[in-house]
């Protein structure tokens, strides 16, 4: 009786053994697989739902320009050494919108709006950039504004 359990024992390792090795040979020929592009993409549900990587063929043209900016105007900072303005204010339509804490804003406008750049509290002459989408138009790109003063620029 003992022999014949010894010998199922040894049966049964030497199967469990040869299966483990089996699993682990299988494992190492797919991932050998997978590292074939073609067949990933095919194997592959997340690929096929989500899609894979984009070639650019230099063939193709664009079907047309997309401005994701469109009715958006950035006021900059260009007055050297200067990161922030906090208490210069910026006001649209008479309304306060925003101020220079940060050295770029934007915002969303439209033709006809009024943007006033309110520099009542500091004594110092302030330089700004402005860029308009290109469905916008301003008179200057440029505008300087006084110590203690105010400006206002129309959007077109």
């Amino acid at each position: 009786m003992q022999k014949n359990t010894s010998k199922n024992s040894q049966k049964g390792e030497k199967i469990f053994i040869i299966f483990c090795l089996l699993l682990v040979i299988s494992t190492f020929i797919a991932q050998f697989i997978m590292i074939d592009s073609a067949y990933n993409q095919k194997a592959s549900k997340t690929l096929r739902l989500e899609g894979s990587k984009v070639i650019s063929n230099q063939n193709i043209k664009s079907v047309g320009f997309i401005d994701s900016r469109k009715n958006t105007l950035e006021i900059m900072i260009i007055t050297p050494y200067i990161p922030s303005l906090p208490k210069v204010n910026l006001f649209q339509n008479g309304e306060l919108v925003n101020d220079f804490t940060y050295p770029n804003v934007k915002l969303k406008v439209k033709p006809g709006d009024k943007i006033t750049i309110d520099n009542t509290s500091y004594d110092l002459n302030i330089k700004f950039e402005l860029l308009a989408s290109a469905d916008l138009k301003l008179k200057n790109n440029t505008i300087n504004v006084q110590k203690g003063m105010q400006k206002t620029i129309r959007v077109y």
